[in-house]
């Protein structure tokens, strides 16, 4: 989730990065979503149009012309996608069921991180993707996203060691380079009860304190989609995508309907992103899916973040404090 800057934007220029080249739109990832097409080349100019943050003329934009991008799915991806290509000045249209960050994307656990866990699997790529990320969003929405102290307490049974933690940190640090966030120390077992005296003591060796960043998800994902509005995007809320039909000759064609009003809608895009996450496949739908299930392939491998809450006065921690489960290994906060 977030907006990546040009490289060889020149100084003063507007907007993300520059138009996409001819081919297919290099927005999404394979963690992300799944694209359909070709985007037409040269690329637009950018367009000065814009719609109101009004749904009725929304909805009556969808019919009207053949988009540049239609995007699936209102979340965190989604809506930073429709943004990022809307400014790049391609014509967007976003298309969500229900409301922006229904989904997963509002019931996160609401932090901005590179990943340190991930560090353990040796995808050193991946963490300083996601922490080269941390820090254009805390420069694009410092409102939105700010330093958050993490304390990851060691014992002497389970877990990792805090020689291992430290090391761990280190790492951590060097992959985010200049962007690094300052503070990350280690802890003995004095300075780390009196931080946070609520932890048990019995085989505590010791922590090592960091920083990551944090957001309120759901807040974050309604600003970016009401800056793809404001860039030119369409979004249709409340519009659920009963299947695409997808060409090799021209634009994808995506049946609609209405949830509001019960009214069948269409929608045609040169190019369609699939951001609907645990969705996704029901998205796709149709003969290809039936497809696919027959060759044994597998969409998606799902997973899942389970979120406890507790009173404060039942768990009285003042600070992000992680834990290593005893029984599996995993990683809980």
């Amino acid at each position: 989730m977030g907006w990546k800057p040009s490289p060889d934007r020149r100084p003063g220029e507007k907007g993300l990065s520059g138009p996409p080249k001819q081919g297919i739109f290099p927005v999404t990832s394979g963690r992300s979503g799944a694209a359909i097409g070709a985007i037409p080349s040269p690329a637009p100019a950018p367009r000065t149009a814009r719609l109101s943050w009004d749904r009725s003329l929304h909805l009556r934009a969808l019919g009207g012309r053949i988009f540049d991008l239609v995007v699936v799915g209102g979340g965190a991806t989604g809506c930073s996608v429709a943004r990022d290509a809307s400014l790049r000045g391609l014509d967007v249209c976003l298309v969500e069921s229900a409301d922006v960050g229904f989904g997963s994307s509002s019931r996160s656990t609401r932090f901005i991180h590179g990943g340190l866990r991930y560090l353990k699997t040796h995808e050193y790529g991946f963490v300083r993707e996601g922490l080269q990320e941390r820090s254009i969003l805390m420069s694009v929405a410092p409102h939105l996203v700010r330093p958050m102290d993490f304390l990851y307490p060691a014992y002497r049974k389970g877990g990792p060691p805090r020689w291992m933690l430290r090391l761990g940190v280190w790492i951590y640090d060097l992959l985010a380079g200049r962007k690094r966030l300052p503070g990350s120390r280690l802890l003995g077992v004095k300075e780390t009860l009196a931080l946070e005296p609520a932890l048990g003591a019995d085989g505590l060796t010791g922590a090592v304190l960091y920083n990551d960043a944090g957001t309120d998800d759901a807040r974050f994902v309604v600003e970016t989609a009401v800056a793809a509005v404001e860039a030119g995007a369409t979004v249709a809320l409340h519009v659920e995508v009963e299947r695409i039909v997808p060409s090799e000759t021209g634009p994808a064609v995506l049946v609609l309907k209405d949830r509001l009003g019960n009214a069948p809608l269409g929608v045609r895009g040169a190019v369609v992103v699939n951001a609907a996450g645990a969705w996704v496949g029901g998205i796709l739908g149709g003969s290809a899916a039936r497809d696919r299930s027959a060759a044994g392939a597998t969409l998606l491998r799902p997973s899942r973040g389970s979120h406890l809450v507790v009173a404060r006065e039942t768990l009285p921690v003042s600070r992000v404090v992680v834990m290593t489960s005893r029984s599996d290994g995993r990683i809980l906060r």
